[in-house]
């Protein structure tokens, strides 16, 4: 099997767990692009035989979520599954929020939670948080293309809607927006609305996977059609199945489709007049 799988992951479960599961159903190599917490549940794509190629590549698509926060609490990892480690009787009024969330729009530094899954010394920085050890990580920079407040569940809890760069941690904004109103926060629920072209009115449970995998396999193509198509004379098929560098100056800017004679080389631009192939999908049978 070589394609894709849309999946509505559960809460409670680890974003592995599932990985492993369709592991088992498929008897193939099975990667997800973009973890999701135990906590979270929405949508989590599935790469199956050669579409993992691709990882480097959708990797680094926005993501959308709808998320809770609680502000006046907080915790070690961040999230309502953690241990408390502070309180505060000061709650942000709605407007209060409002005022603040631009500073969040944008491009900003965020630092990720200790309890995460970067590589520390090439171990996981919550297996070093778990075992009490105080993780040093760094700032990075992360994209808020959007940030709304959307509802006010009760006096602590708001429920926010945030379309995001890859890499960025909700738990840490839980609590970056709570410290900018003067008091501490975690995230309470959170729902992945959107990764990529992947989104949650097209997930579909492991239940329902279960009873028919291929009719849920989307193509290897799916994530790509928003890709501009670009096909190469016929003439240069034998150049390119040889990994050579073809010209063509009329090819399109940027990434692009590369086809030749109505066969998928890949994903390409255009580098100093030649096609440089960067992900190569040429021995892959589409559906």
């Amino acid at each position: 099997m070589n394609g894709f799988i849309n999946i509505n992951k559960p809460s409670g479960v680890t974003s592995n767990h599932v990985v492993n599961v369709v592991k088992r159903m498929t008897n193939c190599k099975v990667g997800h692009f973009g973890t999701l917490d135990p906590l979270a549940q929405g949508v989590l794509p599935l790469a199956l035989g050669q579409a993992t190629k691709l990882f480097d590549y959708l990797a680094t698509k926005r993501k959308t979520y709808i998320a809770e926060f609680t502000f006046g609490i907080t915790s070690d990892t961040l999230d309502c599954e953690g241990v408390v480690t502070d309180q505060c009787s000061i709650l942000p009024t709605r407007e209060q929020i409002i005022a603040v969330l631009p500073t969040f729009t944008g491009k900003i530094m965020q630092l990720p939670p200790q309890f995460s899954a970067l590589s520390v010394n090439g171990v996981r920085a919550y297996k070093l948080a778990r075992q009490g050890q105080e993780v040093q990580l760094t700032e990075r920079e992360i994209e808020i293309y959007k940030f709304s407040l959307l509802d006010q569940l009760s006096i602590d809890k708001f429920t926010f809607e945030i379309e995001c760069s890859a890499g960025t941690y909700i738990r840490s904004l839980a609590r970056d927006v709570a410290q900018s109103l003067s008091t501490v926060g975690l995230m309470s629920a959170l729902l992945r609305t959107a990764s990529g072209v992947f989104t949650l009115d097209k997930a579909v449970t492991v239940e329902q996977l279960e009873s028919n995998v291929d009719r849920y396999l989307l193509d290897i193509t799916y994530p790509l059609l928003t890709l501009p198509k670009f096909s190469a004379p016929s003439t240069q098929f034998k150049s390119l199945s040889n990994g050579v560098r073809i010209s063509a100056k009329n090819a399109p800017v940027g990434r692009f489709l590369l086809y030749c004679n109505d066969k998928l080389f890949g994903i390409a631009r255009q580098r100093e007049g030649k096609v440089v192939l960067e992900y190569n999908l040429f021995d892959v049978k589409s559906n």
